[in-house]
């Protein structure tokens, strides 16, 4: 927290000695450099780096990614630049870590910057702000302004954001601050200039005025992890480290989550069927943080389902004017990341698979109630779908709610698959169907795990990877209409089985039925067998026709 009173800045400020963040920036749990210093070197040596979460990164404490890897030389770019902006990111994405980076730079170049920390609930006054005005006039120092927690501004009284918002545009127009970066949520999109709510604002509704934070490059992780094995005698495996790349999408907070349950566990050595483990373990404790408790709390507002169900079917959304709000929202808890930095136009898409994992586990399953009054569920039933994989698509196929898939707004609207199901969609019906029936006992000992197709990663991922011991990897594919297609996606599937070390692998394609087509040509497409490396394959065409499926297995 901020230690230092709204006097006792002034006073330094007019000592030429503008505040720093290394003393103003501490946050409670987080170590920072002035408490290391006064703890003493030796101690200091005897610490062991860690993974963090939640805390401000301080290389010598902490395993992290290299700032220059992220946005910092951007950063440094719009300071140079005097720029006004708004950096914006989820919870728990590295916002306050950034600023301090930031701060440390300006500091060592003789600039020192101003900073005013939002995390106490104060807002400045207009006689505060005129003493500060008159302090930095009789100064003549011209510091960068950078804003903590900016986001409490944009959620405060009308009156006392517009008071803040005016008070920094003179700032800017008496030219007594170089520059400003206000650090926040996606909620401070309403603190551009030109909202409807908004008096005036320092901070222009144009392009280069809002900067999204990235998540952590995978190049950057690769080395965290590597440097973590090196140093704690364990090894990781480069598939490994791909998995978590892309289970985590690179979110810093995640990314570390997942490196503190690394540390914890026994293993001395962590391949991909470690790491299935692992990331079970993290999902679970994951979801006990406040972060995710409070996004788990917005999923039952009502007014947010719409905006959530899209999401569902295609993990992205550009919202519209009746959906912004919502949308910010759930940005700002970290469900989703913003991708498109054009004011006015913002562009979401799902954080990572993780958290489309619990997107469907704790909103998808609360909307899509499943009833298997015509089917058997005992364990010796569920033990024997693992491995009659003829069975398990027969049992996904009658259950999955056709009048979901052929939504008009949800459906492919380019190449092949025009006007076939979205293969989200479809992934959010196979889950709600595998889910329901394989934890119809409690506890249940099996997993349904998302293995969510978003990034560059699409021809490695499955959709859907069931286990309890035994493994079946299913993979889902809308709109396939020909020989050549279906092999390509047998073929996507069986290299990820293999990464997976998975014996059973069910491949189930949904395509639109048509008048010119037999039904015989499809037979070649509906096979089970057992490949060369022994592997159970069972590949499967549903023909969509009037909301209805209609499919059939041929020997």
């Amino acid at each position: 927290m901020i230690e230092d009173s709204f006097g006792i800045k002034l006073q330094r400020i007019k000592e030429g000695n503008t505040i720093t963040a290394i003393d103003t920036l501490e946050k409670g749990k987080t170590y920072t450099v002035e408490g290391i210093a006064q703890s003493g070197g030796d101690d200091f040596a005897a610490v062991s780096r860690q993974f963090t979460f939640g805390m401000t990164i301080d290389p010598r404490l902490h395993f992290y990614v290299p700032f220059q890897e992220l946005a910092l030389n951007s950063l440094k770019g719009m300071i140079v630049s005097n720029r006004f902006a708004l950096v914006q990111a989820p919870f728990r994405f590295g916002k306050t870590s950034h600023l301090i980076a930031l701060a440390k730079w300006l500091t060592a170049r003789g600039m020192p910057p101003l900073i005013i920390s939002c995390v106490q609930d104060v807002l400045w006054t207009n006689q505060e702000f005129q003493e500060l005005r008159e302090t930095l006039q009789e100064n003549g120092q011209r510091p960068a302004l950078l804003i903590d927690e900016f986001q409490l501004i944009a959620h405060s009284d009308p009156q006392k954001r517009n008071i803040t918002l005016t008070q920094l545009k003179q700032l800017r127009d008496l030219q007594l601050v170089s520059a400003c970066l206000g650090f926040g949520t996606y909620s401070l999109m309403h603190l551009l200039d030109s909202s409807n709510h908004l008096i005036m604002s320092p901070f222009p509704k144009e392009p280069g005025s809002v900067v999204y934070l990235s998540g952590l490059s995978p190049q950057g992780i690769s080395a965290m992890f590597m440097d973590w094995s090196h140093d704690r005698g364990r090894t990781i495996s480069a598939a490994a480290i791909q998995a978590i790349i892309e289970d985590t999408g690179g979110y810093p907070g995640l990314v570390g989550y997942a490196g503190m349950m690394l540390e914890n566990t026994s293993y001395s050595t962590i391949d991909l069927e470690q790491w299935g483990s692992i990331k079970t373990s993290i999902i679970q404790s994951y979801s006990t943080t406040p972060q995710i408790r409070r996004l788990f709390d917005l999923f039952e507002q009502p007014q947010l389902a719409p905006v959530l169900s899209k999401l569902c079917a295609t993990l992205f959304i550009t919202p519209s004017q009746t959906e912004l709000e919502s949308t910010l929202v759930l940005a700002d808890f970290g469900l989703l990341r913003g991708i498109k930095q054009e004011v006015g136009t913002p562009t979401f898409v799902l954080s990572c698979p993780l958290f489309h994992y619990l997107l469907l586990n704790h909103f998808y399953l609360g909307i899509r109630t499943l009833a298997f009054g015509d089917v058997l569920i005992t364990p010796e039933t569920q033990e024997h779908l693992m491995s009659h994989l003829p069975d398990l698509a027969t049992l996904i196929i009658q259950h999955i709610d056709y009048g979901k898939l052929w939504q008009v707004e949800i459906l492919n609207v380019g190449g092949g698959g025009v006007g076939t199901p979205s293969e989200h969609q479809l992934q959010a019906e196979c889950f709600a169907v595998l889910a329901s029936y394989f934890r119809y006992f409690k506890p249940s000992q099996w997993f349904v795990s998302i293995e969510t197709k978003i990034g560059d990663h699409k021809q490695r991922r499955a959709d859907i990877l069931l286990r309890n011991g035994k493994r079946v990897l299913i993979e889902l594919k809308s709109g396939l209409t020909s020989l050549k297609e279906m092999n390509e996606a047998v073929v996507q599937a069986q290299d990820y089985a293999r990464a997976f070390q998975v014996k059973h692998i069910l491949v189930i394609n949904f395509t639109k039925y048509s008048s010119q087509d037999a039904i015989a040509r499809w037979g070649e497409h509906h096979r089970h067998e057992l490949t060369s490396d022994g592997s159970e394959l069972s590949v499967c065409t549903v023909k969509l026709y009037d909301n209805s499926p209609k499919f059939k297995w041929i020997p």
